[in-house]
């Protein structure tokens, strides 16, 4: 089956199983870095938002062998996990003194997305450009949200300088920031894996959190070796980890970092986060832009993708360069 035919049979298979109440549409939607993929939307009766499932990974799942039915019941299992239970009001967003609380900025490759940015409202910022969106909706699962475009100001009556102010107050408000240690962000990721197989097996309450600490620390002895020589890493994003490359903007944040441990490099690992590693002379600016660009084309998603190079924080210059 081809890829077109692959598309009309997942729509057609799930309105079969959702009924006539409800409708199932395909769409081509331009995401960052201006690569299109196709969704899936599943849309009941009165309702009117509601998730987009991209089905261009589900075709490669089907190539390699994955069975149709299979693959209807993953998309409807993330259709069922994700779906709002809240309406859309989309009368409520005429007016901009119903909104502005709402919204927020984040940072997105200028170059990667020229053709988006011809319809939204963005501010230049290194490379990068500074785009804004809408919170409509938060909760565990993440954040319903909605790209903010020229015809909004029109509609609203207000300039791009008044959007930007808003959102670089919102934003840290709204979101916070973390910043932590690659180590402690790594140990928190294995002990998560670490709980979630115990979890499955029978014997859970015999084994104590702290002996899965000390089974986490041994196991970041084994990947990491010594500590000596090696640079301390650290990971800033924001309290959801969703579009945190955006914690560098905050105001007085970079300096505060720089405060404490100096001048430093600024690798824009994704959208979602930055990792700060203080300057000094076990690795050079070149190494850094090199393990970027190798991270960037084999382990970050083009999607989430927002720069190969590097940046520098310098404490006389009070500033992020290139």
């Amino acid at each position: 089956m081809d890829y077109i035919d692959f598309l009309s049979y997942m729509k057609t298979s799930l309105q079969k199983i959702m009924g006539d109440n409800t409708r199932v549409e395909l769409h081509k939607i331009l995401k960052n870095n201006s690569l299109a993929l196709d969704c899936l939307t599943i849309l009941p009766e009165g309702q009117n938002i509601t998730p987009s499932i991209y089905l261009n990974d589900y075709y490669d799942e089907y190539m390699a062998g994955s069975s149709l039915p299979y693959i209807v019941s993953e998309v409807l299992s993330i259709y069922e996990t994700h779906k709002v239970s809240f309406k859309f009001q989309p009368e409520r967003f005429l007016k901009f003194e119903n909104i502005q609380s709402s919204i927020a900025f984040r940072l997105i490759n200028y170059e990667s997305n020229r053709e988006l940015l011809n319809g939204i409202p963005h501010k230049r910022f290194l490379d990068l450009a500074i785009v804004y969106y809408l919170i409509l909706h938060s909760d565990g699962l993440g954040d319903a949200t909605a790209l903010i475009h020229n015809d909004h100001l029109k509609l609203w009556g207000i300039g791009e300088d008044t959007l930007y102010r808003i959102a670089a107050a919102n934003t840290p408000a709204k979101l916070g920031y973390e910043l932590k240690t690659m180590d402690e962000v790594m140990r928190e990721m294995l002990m998560k894996d670490l709980n979630d197989n115990v979890s499955l097996n029978e014997y859970r309450l015999s084994v104590t959190d702290s002996e899965l600490d000390s089974f986490a620390s041994l196991m970041m002895e084994h990947l990491h070796g010594s500590q000596e020589g090696r640079p301390t890493m650290y990971v800033l994003t924001n309290k959801n980890r969703c579009y945190g490359a955006s914690c560098m903007l905050y105001p007085g944040l970079m300096y505060k970092f720089a405060e404490e441990h100096g001048d430093f490099y600024l690798l824009p690992s994704s959208i979602h986060e930055v990792i700060l590693i203080p300057r000094d002379d076990v690795i050079s600016h070149e190494d850094l832009c090199s393990m970027v660009r190798e991270i960037n084309e084999n382990d970050v998603d083009i999607t989430e993708r927002l720069s190969d190079h590097v940046y520098f924080y310098s404490c006389s210059e009070n500033a992020l360069l290139m």
